[in-house]
């Protein structure tokens, strides 16, 4: 999961929270806190799991913000 977002070294993701959408459960979305070597938060990072209904295709969007509200790394897969 770490290699998923944009961190420097020392930096690490503490999840604050979790949620599905859909009928299905079909997109899940993970909100985190970036915290620095001293555990003071730093920014906020976002990774959404979409899983279609049809076709069972899938996405992952992660998506990072500093604490001004700029995102500074955004990233789509689709498989």
């Amino acid at each position: 999961m770490r290699n998923d977002f944009k961190l420097e070294e020392g930096q690490e993701l503490k999840i604050v929270n979790y949620r599905e959408k859909g009928h299905l459960g079909q997109t899940e979305i993970y909100d985190y806190e970036i915290l620095n070597q001293n555990k003071e938060i730093i920014g906020k990072a976002r990774k959404t799991e979409t899983t279609q209904v049809r076709g069972f295709a899938s996405s992952t969007h992660i998506e990072q913000w500093d604490l001004n509200g700029e995102k500074i790394f955004e990233n789509i897969e689709r498989y």
